[in-house]
């Protein structure tokens, strides 16, 4: 980089106009900032594509999944059989965890850890309430399964469409991007769903 003392000296013997000593300063000052620009948005996007934001985040995550299996251990021997509400209050508690992991600290791998908790508790739930309210099982023959057509389709896009409502809310709060993978699964097998109806419907 031209220094400016050299700059003013080419001014003073004449060799350059001020107004050429102020571009070629200015120019100077361009050309050194840029790599430096450039080295912030390279580290920027690094750090976007990163997993795992750190050793705090994967010492955090450990801790996470240890204190939601011990938190779904002491569920489990309070609420014995009450496989609905361990779900439900599971769902809960991993929500009031991301607030803190999610919210405030924005680690990333943690929080994909809770995001997926999360959504497991939720389904769990739904799967529960949809066995409960249609009381759908496993078909033995082709028969039965073509007489549940109806009913699987209702239990269908409450379980489906509950986990699309539950992931959609979770996103809007935390912004996890694997919670948009979820919802983009779930779409598809309820696309499928309809798929599946419209054509036993068009053949019979």
């Amino acid at each position: 980089m031209i220094s400016a003392e050299t700059l003013d000296n080419a001014v003073a013997k004449g060799l350059i106009s001020q107004t050429l000593r102020d571009q070629l300063e200015a120019m100077e000052r361009a050309v050194a900032l840029a790599p430096e620009v450039g080295s912030a948005d390279d580290e920027g996007d690094e750090e976007n594509l990163r997993l795992v934001g750190g050793g705090n985040d994967l010492f955090v995550t450990v801790g996470t999944v240890l204190l939601s299996a011990g938190f779904f251990f002491v569920l489990t021997t309070l609420l014995p059989g009450q496989t609905f509400w361990i779900a439900g209050i599971l769902a809960v508690f991993a929500w009031g965890l991301a607030e803190i992991v999610t919210r405030q600290h924005r680690m990333k791998l943690s929080s994909s850890v809770l995001a997926l908790i999360f959504m497991a508790a939720i389904l769990a739930a739904l799967a529960l309430q949809v066995e409960a309210s249609f009381g759908i099982r496993k078909p033995e023959t082709i028969w039965q399964l073509l007489a549940l057509r109806q009913t699987a389709s209702q239990a269908g896009y409450l379980f489906l469409g509950g986990g699309i409502i539950a992931a959609a809310i979770y996103f809007w709060r935390f912004r996890v991007p694997i919670i948009a993978g979820a919802i983009a699964i779930a779409f598809t097998l309820l696309a499928f769903l309809q798929t599946a109806i419209i054509l036993y419907d068009s053949v019979t």
